[in-house]
């Protein structure tokens, strides 16, 4: 496994999770896919409650600390 940042031009702050959804799929299929998920958790036992989650972290510092510990 090679780590990897997958929005590697996030801000360091990160952003607010709806502005990021609705850039990157659209504000309908960001729903759809919110709900999609929700579904599949709820079949698995898993509540997911992706309406707590208003910020989309940047994952940089995190990369940064693995890299250290390793």
């Amino acid at each position: 496994w090679l780590p990897y940042e997958l929005n590697p031009t996030m801000p360091r702050e990160g952003m607010a999770r709806m502005d990021y959804r609705e850039r990157k799929f659209g504000l309908a299929k960001s729903i759809q896919l919110d709900a999609q998920m929700t579904a599949l958790g709820e079949a698995e036992g898993i509540a997911f409650a992706f309406g707590r989650q208003t910020r989309t972290p940047s994952t940089r510092r995190a990369h940064k600390l693995i890299a250290h510990a390793t």
